[in-house]
């Protein structure tokens, strides 16, 4: 009797390749994205050090926070992705933004992010 030998065929190797270059390219555009928005967590983080944040009018936090993240070189967040509330001596301090790049073609990644910060008034 002739044994057959078995394995995986050139066409599953090619399929293979290709699902990890694909999966490999999404992670390499996705990295920074992922690195910018845990920068942002530091400075809004960062707010519970400033020295009276509570008592800072909500254009003199959010330029603050636009400074942080401008020396960080983060260009994903603008100046009204930031809404600051101030109600009853508590801080809130909210940055949702999304973040869309080229994949291939006209194939896009799309990535949405939300962020909050709280502090109360002592």
């Amino acid at each position: 009797m002739i044994s057959r030998q078995k394995g995986a065929s050139g066409l599953s190797i090619l399929f293979t390749i290709v699902v990890i270059v694909f999966f490999g390219a999404t992670g390499l555009k996705l990295t920074p994205v992922y690195l910018d928005n845990y920068t942002i967590k530091g400075a809004l983080d960062a707010l519970d050090e400033q020295p009276g944040i509570t008592k800072m009018s909500r254009s003199k936090i959010k330029s603050v926070l636009m400074k942080q993240l401008q020396i960080n070189n983060v260009h994903n967040v603008k100046n009204e992705d930031i809404v600051v509330n101030k109600e009853k001596g508590r801080l809130t301090v909210n940055i949702d933004y999304e973040v869309r790049m080229k994949l291939v073609q006209n194939i896009d990644l799309l990535v949405s992010f939300e962020n909050q910060f709280e502090a109360v008034a002592h």
